[in-house]
């Protein structure tokens, strides 16, 4: 199987943290459901989150809202390298985005890059809801999304 890295791209403070959220949201229970277990994959501080769901037949996915230094990149896609799809947010600036781009080269995944605007963060963000829409897209034929 296909590894994947999806990331959500963006400046800080443009609410990449809270789209992650919703997409973690919109699919726990029905990875519930399916089977998947989930449990926090490290102690993390604020608004972040780092989960890795796995599956009693392998499959594994780890999910991880803290973008914002190449540091804590390399260390969410090494904690998460076991996991066939994960998700993340990012910094768009050189040194972010160049440590996903290596996260994904080095463990032989595809890379797929939403980009999130530059405005402010605000609750009701239709951006948000786009993005999303991207996500599902581009998951649909993907297992275990396909299947949800």
């Amino acid at each position: 199987m296909q590894k994947h890295l999806f990331t959500i791209i963006g400046k800080g403070q443009c609410g990449k943290t809270t789209v992650i959220k919703k997409i973690n949201e919109l699919y726990q229970s029905r990875l519930e459901s399916a089977g998947f277990t989930v449990c926090n994959a490290t102690n993390t501080t604020g608004k972040d989150i780092a989960l890795r769901y796995t599956h009693p037949n392998g499959l594994k996915i780890g999910i991880f809202s803290s973008g914002d230094t190449a540091s804590i990149i390399d260390k969410y896609c090494g904690i998460f390298k076991d996991c066939d799809i994960i998700i993340c947010a990012s910094r768009h600036t050189k040194p972010q985005f160049t440590a996903i781009r290596n996260a994904a080269r080095d463990q032989n995944r595809l890379l797929h890059v939403l980009n999130k605007t530059g405005r402010h963060k605000t609750d009701t963000n239709p951006d948000d809801d786009w993005i999303i829409e991207q996500f599902k897209q581009k998951t649909q034929n993907l297992e275990p999304f396909s299947s949800l």
